[in-house]
């Protein structure tokens, strides 16, 4: 009797050891799951930033070929770039380095656009949030 118990211990423990082994297990893939996924969304919203910040650029430019001037010089009054809309879901779900970056690139668009400030000014927050992109 003592035999049988001692066996049916060990399928028992046997058991639980393998069921609380897989759901770790399980659970680790969850996780991974969830980071990758998260980093996914976090890609698209910065590749939806960034390509909303290309093509508002790219209507100044065309204002500026056809007019000669940027909207702010030819009377329109400055306005918050439509870039600030998609900024928002940068601002709640990505890291902070991301953030840091898309608010000074969004400025820098504005700044650019609205208030005179240089291409470089531009084009260099545009690379530090790429690579900010990157790095995350």
């Amino acid at each position: 009797m003592t035999e049988q118990l001692w066996a049916i211990g060990g399928v028992v423990a046997g058991i639980v050891a393998t069921g609380g082994t897989n759901l770790l297990v399980e659970r680790s893939k969850l996780k991974l799951n969830d980071q990758a996924s998260g980093r996914a969304a976090n890609r698209q919203r910065c590749e939806e930033l960034l390509a909303s910040i290309e093509q508002e650029l790219a209507g100044a430019q065309e204002y500026e070929e056809r007019h000669g001037v940027f909207p702010a010089d030819d009377g329109y009054s400055p306005s918050d770039a439509s870039a600030r809309a998609r900024l928002t879901e940068v601002e709640l779900h990505c890291p902070k380095a991301i953030r840091v970056s898309a608010v000074e690139l969004i400025k820098a668009l504005e700044g650019y656009v609205w208030n005179g400030a240089k291409l470089e000014k531009y084009r260099d927050a545009r690379q530090r949030f790429i690579a900010a992109y990157r790095r995350l």
